[in-house]
């Protein structure tokens, strides 16, 4: 029940990416490190257990999440408000013993820019995302002022990494169930725009992710020059799968290609700094 309310699958990843701003900010692996695995792991599962409880209605209505806990009617909204509630005080206690005030602040921030502004702005704008990805962009913020480091450039070109990958993420997500959103009540891009018209939008997000990736060695989150090669080849591959799929025609973008493409490159740069900081 509790990692069904609190979306372990993305959970996990989320955590990981605080893991990528505390390494990338050249503190080597230490006790602090669990605390911010553990802190922004129990924050993410919070936040998805109360998002469901906000939106529980909007649930019932999607064959995507009618099989929720609560949809199905395994527990209530209050009772998944009270887990999302032990969740997240766990978590922020996790930050604020562990990694100090400045991450529980932030942790807390992302609570609410995702359970307060963007739970209410998706329901009013099918463009919601794009402020919405500061999600993405603040756990590894939390990661880095963990560490004790001051933010910098290095610091602010990894939010921004995470920022932008969160927007082709989420219009691919569009590409394969906007219907299912309309039909929930939720202003979606496939209302406006065309299959064509969100693919070539996704593939211009794609490629901003693939740009901002490559400022990551200029801004020195990622040292080693063998490394960044990797991240350009990387960043190149992706690119290509995007184009490929769109030289056959924008109408045949298929979401799950496309999912498999950026995540993986995603979790390539993930992968890249973690080994950058283990050699440094």
């Amino acid at each position: 029940m509790v990692p069904e309310l609190g979306k372990v699958r993305i959970a996990l990843p989320v955590s990981l990416s605080a893991l990528t701003g505390y390494l990338a900010s050249g503190i080597p692996w230490g006790m602090s490190t669990w605390y911010v695995l553990g802190g922004v792991f129990l924050l993410a599962m919070g936040a998805s257990a109360l998002n469901q409880a906000q939106e529980h209605h909007y649930d019932q209505k999607m064959e995507r999440t009618r099989r929720r806990p609560i949809p199905s009617g395994r527990i209530s909204p209050a009772g998944a408000s009270l887990i999302a509630g032990v969740l997240i005080l766990a978590g922020s206690l996790l930050l604020g013993m562990g990694c100090g005030r400045l991450s529980m602040l932030l942790g807390l921030m992302t609570i609410f820019w995702y359970n307060v502004l963007y739970t209410y702005l998706k329901r009013v704008t099918a463009f919601a995302v794009v402020p919405g990805s500061m999600v993405g962009a603040l756990p590894p913020l939390i990661g880095w002022t963990a560490s004790g480091s001051p933010v910098d450039d290095a610091a602010l070109s990894l939010a921004a990494f995470f920022f932008i990958a969160q927007i082709p993420h989420f219009w691919l997500i569009v590409l394969s169930i906007g219907k299912q959103y309309e039909e929930a009540g939720y202003p979606s891009l496939s209302a406006i725009l065309s299959p064509a018209q969100i693919g070539r939008l996704t593939l211009i997000w794609i490629a901003a992710t693939a740009s901002v990736g490559l400022f990551l060695p200029l801004t020195g989150a990622l040292d080693s020059p063998w490394l960044s090669a990797l991240l350009a080849a990387g960043a190149v591959w992706m690119c290509w799968g995007f184009l490929r799929m769109a030289g056959r025609s924008l109408d045949q973008v298929k979401p799950k290609e496309g999912f498999i493409r950026l995540n993986l490159f995603v979790l390539a740069v993930m992968l890249l700094i973690w080994i950058d900081a283990a050699l440094t």
